[in-house]
């Protein structure tokens, strides 16, 4: 992966932790029972600290790769998956849609341990690893609807 490649993706990943938050934050918004409303806003805290935490790593890039914009691209992958929205979903639909969205995020983070060293692969491993334990949390709540 060339350094614009990577810069590009943790960009796109800022993005990403960013629309993660405000969709918990929506959710958080739209529920009644306040065990469900803490659990979506720490979800959404949790996203929060990835984006600061991939900032980090922007500020470690060199001047050029640090002003690149994201590209977009896994912003329009939450919205087709229904992401960009909460509105007109039941508290399952939500979950369910934002378990698959941790398990790709997993998966991304993953890849980008694998291929980096350093810092930056230490902690995609660190992000990789927190969103697999989203997902069981996810779970957990869905098993106790």
């Amino acid at each position: 992966m060339s350094q614009i490649e990577l810069a590009r993706a943790i960009h796109d990943l800022v993005e990403s932790e960013c629309s993660s938050a405000a969709f918990y934050t929506t959710l958080a918004g739209t529920a009644t029972d306040p065990e469900v409303v803490r659990f979506f806003e720490e979800m959404a805290k949790a996203e929060t600290r990835h984006a600061e935490a991939l900032e980090t790593l922007v500020h470690k890039l060199p001047q050029d790769l640090a002003n690149l914009a994201p590209s977009g691209a896994l912003g329009r992958a939450e919205i087709a998956m229904g992401w960009g929205s909460a509105d007109g979903l039941s508290l399952r639909e939500a979950m369910e849609l934002a378990m698959e969205a941790e398990q790709n995020a997993q998966l991304v983070f993953d890849a980008l341990a694998e291929t980096n060293g350093g810092m930056a692969g230490e902690l995609f491993a660190r992000l990789a690893r927190a969103e697999a334990a989203h997902v069981e949390q996810l779970q957990q709540a869905m098993a106790e609807l």
